[in-house]
């Protein structure tokens, strides 16, 4: 995770939109913890209540979007593949205990990470996430120096 300038100075009232993104991860997180597909949904109607916001607010709505991709889609192999092992009466092997505490492990370290972020992009800071805002940039790359536009992917 990494601070940067965003190609324009977002305006007071698009910190508060962006931050918003984050909560709407942690706000879903905590009312459907066994279902990660909420999450990723409660951001995507965000997003598309926002695909006419300011650059800065999409951004950050897309960095969510992404990341939340990434955890679904790692939690559910781990989820089934746990359960494969558990419905065959199989052993847990070493590699399996490896991994699966390896995803707990980046569920525990986004939580914190969207937290952190979700403070310091109120207070105006344009936090850019490992990997996911390499993403993200591309998405934006065409319309990070416009104030005001109207892509959607």
């Amino acid at each position: 995770m990494r601070t940067e300038n965003f190609a324009y100075q977002p305006e007071e009232y698009e910190f508060e939109k962006a931050s918003n993104a984050y909560l709407i991860s942690l706000f879903m997180l905590i009312l459907v913890l066994p279902l990660p597909i909420i999450n990723l949904i409660g951001a995507l109607i965000f997003y598309l209540g926002n695909k006419k916001s300011t650059p800065f607010v999409r951004w950050h709505c897309m960095q969510v979007i992404l990341s939340q991709i990434f955890l679904l889609i790692i939690n559910n192999i781990t989820l089934f593949w746990t359960l494969f092992v558990l419905s065959n009466d199989l052993a847990f092997t070493s590699i399996h205990k490896l991994i699966l505490s390896l995803v707990i492990f980046g569920n525990i370290l986004e939580l914190i990470a969207t937290v952190y972020t979700t403070y310091e992009v109120k207070k105006g800071k344009h936090i850019k996430w490992l990997v996911f805002s390499n993403i993200t940039d591309h998405f934006f790359s065409d319309d990070m120096d416009k104030k005001e536009s109207n892509i959607f992917l």
